[in-house]
């Protein structure tokens, strides 16, 4: 088997549009989606989002700490 510089490589959690953080707060599934001011946000990154929310999770698309920081109080 040898190397294919075509073939897609897909990491991480909930690909396509899985979050750029993952983890556990407080027993609650946790995903955040961090972007520049301005940046592009895929649909599949807010359909990631909105399901997670939707389960009882917490879950956003932040642009600073204290965005994110936010999100847990």
């Amino acid at each position: 088997m040898g190397y294919d510089e075509r073939a897609k490589v897909y990491y991480g959690i909930g690909n396509p549009g899985g979050s750029d953080l993952i983890g556990i707060y407080k027993g609650k599934f946790c995903a955040l989606e961090v972007k520049i001011p301005g940046g592009r946000i895929a649909e599949s990154q807010t359909n990631f989002i909105r399901v997670i929310v939707d389960s009882g999770g917490i879950g956003g698309i932040v642009h600073s700490p204290e965005e994110a920081e936010a999100l847990f109080k």
